[in-house]
């Protein structure tokens, strides 16, 4: 199997479940118009950043998804990006890999090195990331997406003692970290 597509994306089990099911494949999951409203847009796409699935694209005359209109349009427009970089994603699972202080976080590997989605930051003007236990840490470069901007920003990183610490600038409470090798 290439990858599975769920009906049930705008339950936070079924999503959980698809995720976890798709550790090594895509996981695409259903939506509707209503779900960008609960509790909020931005929270339904970082949801699905954090867990490593793509919502539902808006489509006209698809049959019982999400429509298109300018509101959900520009949503997924603004996180596009953001999503387009987990193609080819792979769940990270070496213990303690990634932790932050202030958001939600997880690790992907993706061709080239990993991809680090940092959600749920809040009113937070930034986060801090720590990754360990993963190789070549200190030779990783570090570029930030925000949601609505259309090209990535180098990020400062600082590596010791095993540890990169990553000072992620948050949008929306939101950021996606590419670390390329």
């Amino acid at each position: 199997m290439d990858g599975i597509y769920t009906e049930f994306g705008n339950n936070g089990n079924a999503l959980n479940a698809a995720a976890l099911l798709c550790l090594r494949k895509p996981a695409i999951c259903w939506t509707y118009n209503e779900t960008l409203q609960q509790p909020d847009a931005d929270s339904f796409m970082q949801r699905h950043l954090h867990m490593g699935c793509f919502p539902t694209a808006p489509y006209p005359y698809n049959n019982h998804c999400i429509n298109p209109e300018p509101k959900a349009d520009q949503l997924y427009l603004d996180y596009g990006p953001l999503l387009g970089v987990l193609r080819g994603k792979k769940w990270v699972l070496t213990p303690r890999c990634v932790e932050c202080d202030t958001a939600k976080v997880n690790l992907f590997e993706i061709p080239g090195g990993y991809v680090l989605p940092v959600t749920f930051g809040g009113t937070a003007p930034a986060a801090t990331v720590h990754l360990r236990n993963l190789p070549r840490l200190n030779k990783l470069r570090c570029q930030v997406l925000h949601p609505g901007a259309e090209t990535a920003t180098r990020v400062a990183s600082a590596f010791g003692g095993g540890v990169l610490e990553v000072t992620v600038p948050l949008k929306r409470g939101c950021a996606m970290v590419k670390l390329s090798r």
